[in-house]
């Protein structure tokens, strides 16, 4: 499952302007692309390999998540970090059947079961995902219109007769990448509002 930010907070996105947007594509993926999330914190998404990308989620500014996702889309490590460092005793790391290259890209009605082996702090584990890749539609965020696909991701539980945890990812396909936009389980139902985007300098 992905982790969730510490903070939460709802917000209307301010009105397009569409005509004198700058708004990013895949390519300014090579610089870095930030994201605004209402509340004040804030992602940024910057290509580090041929099917990687990193993730910074950061919770202010010296403190967040970073996320490593093959194809903009599964996770493969998380690690959080304070103060430019990161804390590698909160790392875990996710390993699939198949090489991030191999791993599906994303396409409307598509859907893949997976299991994923886990080593984080807790040791060894195995997480069942079960990927289901909704019809492409059309989302603003700040002043920018992109091309999206929902992806739903469902963990199920392994030892409880509950249904296991949900996550919802935007996928922004002018962009090759995915945000977490609610997860839910059956004690948290949680939405994360992405208000504005910019590209780094």
């Amino acid at each position: 499952m992905r982790p969730i930010p510490l903070t939460l907070a709802a917000c209307l996105a301010p009105a397009a302007v569409f005509a004198q947007a700058i708004c990013p594509a895949e390519e300014d993926l090579e610089k870095g692309i930030r994201f605004d999330v209402a509340g004040g914190e804030y992602e940024t998404f910057q290509r580090t390999g041929d099917d990687i990308i990193t993730s910074r989620y950061y919770f202010d500014a010296q403190s967040g998540l970073r996320s490593l996702l093959a194809k903009g889309m599964y996770l493969v490590e998380t690690v959080d970090f304070e103060d430019g460092s990161l804390l590698t005793d909160t790392r875990t790391t996710y390993s699939y059947p198949l090489k991030p290259a191999e791993m599906p890209d994303v396409a409307a009605g598509l859907t893949w079961n997976t299991a994923a082996v886990t080593l984080g702090p807790d040791g060894l584990g195995q997480e069942a995902q079960t990927y289901s890749f909704g019809d492409e539609r059309t989302i603003v965020i700040g002043a920018c219109s992109f091309r999206m696909i929902p992806v739903t991701i469902r963990y199920p539980a392994q030892d409880s007769g509950d249904a296991g945890d949900v996550d919802t990812i935007h996928y922004l396909l002018d962009v090759g990448v995915g945000y977490l936009a609610a997860a839910s389980g059956p004690d948290f139902n949680d939405t994360y509002d992405y208000i504005g985007v910019s590209l780094l300098p």
